[in-house]
């Protein structure tokens, strides 16, 4: 089993997150969000001027993220066509 993370999020992640309270959406979020605390690689590499993120599809959402040894920064949960601004 990998290393415990501290599990940190953007206040910009936060309102999203709000917007969406009490939505399926929500559960599906929530659902992606144990998978990558299980296995931060889990998400796809990006790259150029968001090299060092990663993202994850909760259609039709986008949760972009980083990480290091010790924490998980969740930074947006953002419509597909958004997300990449």
């Amino acid at each position: 089993m990998g290393k415990e993370r501290e599990v940190i999020s953007t206040q910009d992640f936060q309102t999203q997150i709000n917007k969406i309270s009490g939505t399926p959406l929500l559960e599906k979020l929530k659902k992606q969000i144990r998978k990558i605390v299980t296995n931060p690689d889990f998400g796809k590499p990006l790259m150029h001027g968001l090299a060092g993120y990663r993202t994850v599809y909760v259609k039709p959402y986008r949760i972009l993220y980083s990480f290091d040894d010790n924490t998980i920064l969740l930074v947006k949960f953002e419509h597909r066509k958004k997300v990449y601004l």
